[in-house]
């Protein structure tokens, strides 16, 4: 058999070489990347990202920023040929691209010095944009810097800003760093807890806190925003408004210790100074770590940027409580309790009041010169409603737990023990010996019977006050509600034919209260349906 041409090119000593070539020494080569990628991190969504929040992509080993522009528009005219367009574009992405590298080296603590801003704003890469198909967006531009270019530039010196001269409005004030979280928690659990309060408070009294200059109601949602109860389960402004400060200081190589997750490399901060403005903005920040002794880092209003772009630093009404945590301690651990609703005026910016039987046609009797608002139908029929029992008890505003801790917290604030005493007398909850007995020397509780309020010398049983009221309250009142309720007990019993029954239903009810009375005559009827039922009945026939 002849041999094959191609033998000559077999490897048979398994070298990883053609026999037939010349052995070529391999020399090894240190190829150590300054960065080494990796495939499976998770990359933040850049389109929800904003010029106040860059961050490090480990996929791809590069730092990127997003800007949100004012432009709706990728192309400058209508008409605008491609090259037109494209030239658009760059120079919508030149044009804010000193702004993201401004944000790219404050939030990883580089120095910022001209000729750094001018090389980054030369090499910057235009990524990506975005234009949304929704009406009124604005086109969001992705820019994107290599690591190797960005992370050898210097970091910036421990002092960041020469001392800016404080106003006289500004508010200062200075904490221990390992001590914020404590009063912290302190002042949540105390709004948690007065959240609670607020819902009595509205739905007992009618009360609403309203904004002294603008005249709006300080809503029970707004007030939920300030206090959670605390540790892991809890989530308010209150608990962000620490979480992002620290988070904010650990980019900048410093650490609040027992806050946030553990961190050993980062110097741990002793003393925090904050200064605020009149407004409770913030402008400047003086932190004292372990590691710069008595010379402290300042933080100007420019380099807060982007902790300001935060939601808990935005909400003035969240730092006015930050602010003033050292008396809100103090208020909240008194010997002598004083009033919840005294903390929320005192303490909450913009200022607000407590106001009574809200909404009102007349003037409130305590702001002077406040005019009240016209009512509006739903606010008119909710005052008009006369909630029942059963009605409160199912009611998610003011729950079993909201009726216990109003009980609660309506006993240990009277204001003598006369004012307890002659309520409990009126509630038949006294016990008192009773004469004609047979054991006259003997005190017994006639559990049941109270104090008729219309005439006071006599008694009755809080059933029988109940059932009066209610068909007392169907003969002085003349609503419309009434009247269908009414109309509806008619129904059922055959003095006239159905089809009369709905046409007078229809013309002398529902004709009447067309869409505004909606939810008025679905309130009225169920208590018209549950009227004389006991709750445990009412509620399991719900259930049925």
């Amino acid at each position: 058999m002849a041999d094959s041409k191609y033998l000559k090119y077999q490897d048979k000593n398994q070298d990883g070489l053609i026999d037939v070539c010349d052995d070529v020494e391999t020399i090894p080569t240190k190829n150590c990347p300054s960065c080494k990628r990796n495939p499976n991190a998770i990359t933040p969504k850049w389109k929800t990202k904003t010029v106040e929040d860059p961050w490090f992509n480990e996929k791809y080993c590069s730092f990127q920023c997003t800007v949100v522009t004012s432009e709706q528009s990728l192309i400058p005219t209508e008409g605008a040929t491609e090259e037109e367009s494209k030239e658009f574009l760059n120079s919508l992405f030149a044009d804010n691209a000193p702004a993201a590298v401004e944000s790219l080296l404050d939030k990883f603590n580089k120095i910022e010095t001209a000729e750094v801003i001018q090389k980054l704003t030369e090499s910057i890469d235009y990524t990506k944009y975005d234009l949304s198909a929704r009406p009124s967006s604005t086109v969001k531009l992705l820019y994107t810097i290599p690591y190797d270019l960005f992370a050898p530039i210097e970091e910036r010196p421990g002092t960041d800003e020469e001392e800016e001269a404080t106003d006289t409005g500004d508010v200062v004030v200075e904490y221990q760093a390992e001590q914020i979280n404590d009063k912290l928690l302190t002042m949540r659990k105390a709004m948690h807890m007065f959240s609670r309060y607020y819902r009595v408070y509205n739905a007992i009294e009618n009360g609403v806190f309203k904004f002294v200059d603008s005249g709006k109601v300080f809503t029970k949602n707004q007030f939920d925003r300030y206090g959670d109860p605390g540790f892991f389960v809890g989530n308010s402004r209150m608990k962000d408004i620490l979480s992002d400060l620290d988070s904010w200081m650990n980019d900048r190589g410093m650490n609040i210790f027992g806050t946030g997750s553990p961190s050993f490399s980062r110097d741990r901060a002793k003393r925090i100074e904050f200064t605020v403005s009149s407004e409770f903005k913030l402008k400047k920040i003086k932190v004292w770590t372990v590691g710069c002794g008595d010379k402290p880092r300042v933080f100007g209003e420019r380099r807060l940027n982007s902790l300001k772009s935060k939601e808990s630093w935005k909400d003035s009404t969240a730092v006015a409580y930050f602010m003033r945590l050292d008396d809100i301690v103090n208020f909240l651990s008194a010997r002598v309790e004083r009033p919840w609703t005294e903390f929320i005026e005192e303490y909450t910016y913009p200022q607000v009041t407590a106001v009574f039987d809200y909404p009102m046609d007349e003037e409130p009797s305590n702001i002077p010169g406040a005019t009240a608002s016209a009512i509006s139908c739903v606010a008119d029929a909710l005052a008009e409603e006369g909630k029942q029992l059963g009605q409160d008890v199912v009611d998610s505003i003011f729950s079993v737990g909201d009726a216990v801790a109003y009980q609660f917290h309506r006993n240990i604030c009277y204001k003598d023990r006369e004012q307890l005493i002659d309520d409990k007398t009126n509630l038949g909850l006294i016990y008192k010996n009773n004469p004609t007995g047979r054991n006259p020397d003997r005190q017994s509780l006639d559990f049941g019977k109270i104090i008729d309020p219309r005439d006071n010398k006599k008694t009755t049983t809080i059933g029988a006050l109940a059932a009066d009221q209610a068909f007392r309250e169907m003969e002085d009142t003349d609503q419309i509600f009434v009247q269908m309720c009414a109309s509806m007990l008619q129904g059922a019993v055959p003095v006239t034919s159905s089809d009369e029954f709905f046409r007078d239903f229809y013309k002398f009810g529902l004709q009447k209260i067309k869409a505004c009375g909606l939810l008025d005559m679905m309130l009225d009827s169920i208590q018209c349906l549950f009227k004389g039922m006991s709750l445990e009945d009412a509620l399991s026939s719900s259930l049925r």
